[in-house]
C-alpha cells in the first residue's frame, strides 16, 4: 500500500496508526482532527482531510497519490523520526528513568 486512509471521528490523544504507516514508507491521509492533524503536523508527512467531507478526502488521496513518488524523502526522515523519538529503546530508557526517580524520591517504595 502507499497511501492508508484514516476517517476517525474520534479524537484520539495518540493513534500509532500513523507512525506504524510511516515506518513502513505508508503516506498517512487522517481527518483534520485533535491528535491525528497533530501527529501528521509533528512528523511534517502525510495529508489531512476535512471530517465527513467527501470531496476533501477524494483531494487529500489524489494528492498523496499523485506526489507519492516526490514524497519518499519526507517518509524517510519521518519514518526515521518515528524510530528515534517512538521507538521502543527510547521509551524502554524514559520508564527506567521515572522509575529510579520515583525510588530515589522515596515514592515508589523499594522492598
Amino acid at each position: 500500500a502507499k497511501v492508508m486512509a484514516l476517517p476517525s471521528n474520534c479524537l484520539e490523544t495518540f493513534s500509532l496508526v500513523i507512525p506504524e504507516a510511516l515506518a513502513l514508507g505508508i503516506m498517512p491521509v487522517v481527518t483534520d482532527l485533535g491528535a491525528l492533524r497533530e501527529m501528521v503536523d509533528w512528523l511534517g508527512c502525510g495529508y489531512c482531510f476535512h471530517n465527513e467531507d467527501v470531496d476533501s478526502l477524494t483531494v487529500a488521496l489524489e494528492n498523496a497519490l499523485l506526489e507519492y513518488a516526490l514524497s519518499t524523502d519526507a517518509l524517510e526522515i519521518s519514518a526515521q523520526n518515528v524510530h528515534t523519538h517512538l521507538g521502543g529503546e527510547r521509551y524502554a530508557k524514559q520508564l527506567d528513568h521515572l522509575y529510579r526517580k520515583l525510588v530515589l524520591e522515596n515514592k515508589f517504595g523499594a522492598e
